[in-house]
């Protein structure tokens, strides 16, 4: 039973917020430079509600700890070069249960991109957009090992382990139909958590997305996104069925507003179709807005 549950928390806070996967974006990073931006920021609210834990087996079980979350995600990027750029995401995540609430920093987290192919339609075969990810994500919140209120987890706001990622997006965007797809290779680093060591094993994150830009102002982007995470070891011994496997679809409403802003609603529901296991199925509503300089 604690095991599920460790796998069960450990995949809800590794993939809680997806805003734009591929679309030039890949993976879970809410935000991205284009080539004629110097630097950009993102401002993001999101509701996160209809919590149901589903089990190794693949089942819905007992529900458990916070019953919604609110979430303020701030994020900055800088562009050294038409071909590199990097970004910070920092979460401030609200926990509710009942009537009690808990607000905490969630664990912030560092991109960089570096672009091999620039898209050009002046080439003989149309070039799409290829992007070198490399992303950290230190473990500064507390997660459910470190937890002082096992009852509820409404002091839980992290995975409890840093993590570094690398992946590749390719992205199809210079006309009005657009297509995209990342795949991203994550790797969590062990942590001790009372005596006993704790050891994340190698995942992947795979995001396939469609989109058509309807006029200059109206961008509609639909997708799936593919979480995987293996086992998880204790003092180097892997734990039986602790592997996490969840599919989302997302779908993005871009409004292209004046002065280079961008104002976003989206829609997320995760374990929302095949199969998912030691994870949560959730739904988040979420609007944000981006602003480039």
């Amino acid at each position: 039973m604690f095991l599920n549950l460790l796998c069960l928390l450990f995949g809800l806070f590794s993939s809680l917020a997806l805003s734009c996967a591929s679309c030039g974006g890949g993976g879970d990073d809410p935000l991205i430079l284009y080539p004629n931006e110097k630097w950009k920021v993102y401002v993001g609210q999101s509701k996160t509600f209809n919590f149901k834990n589903i089990s190794s087996e693949g089942i819905q079980v007992t529900e458990g700890g916070v019953t919604s979350k609110d979430q303020l995600t701030l994020s900055g990027g800088l562009s050294f070069s038409e071909r590199i750029f990097a970004t910070f995401t920092l979460p401030l995540i609200v926990n509710h249960i009942e009537s009690n609430s808990r607000m905490a920093m969630g664990d912030p987290s560092f991109s960089t991109r570096y672009t091999f192919v620039l898209p050009s339609i002046a080439e003989p075969i149309f070039l799409p957009q290829l992007q070198l990810i490399l992303g950290f994500k230190p473990a500064i919140a507390r997660s459910v090992r470190d937890t002082q209120d096992l009852k509820t987890l409404i002091d839980v706001f992290g995975t409890g382990f840093s993590e570094a990622k690398v992946g590749l997006d390719l992205w199809y965007g210079l006309y009005a139909l657009k297509m995209g797809m990342a795949l991203v290779l994550t790797q969590g680093f062990s942590r001790t958590f009372d005596k006993v060591i704790y050891s994340p094993s190698l995942g992947n994150i795979l995001t396939l997305t469609t989109s058509y830009q309807w006029n200059q102002i109206f961008k509609t982007t639909v997708g799936i996104n593919r979480d995987y995470k293996g086992e998880l070891a204790m003092n180097r011994t892997n734990l039986e069925n602790s592997d996490q496997l969840n599919h989302s679809v997302f779908m993005n409403q871009d409004f292209m507003l004046v002065n280079d802003s961008t104002l976003r609603l989206s829609y997320l529901r995760t374990a929302a179709i095949l199969n998912n296991r030691n994870t949560s199925q959730i739904n988040s509503l979420s609007i944000a807005c981006m602003k480039s300089f």
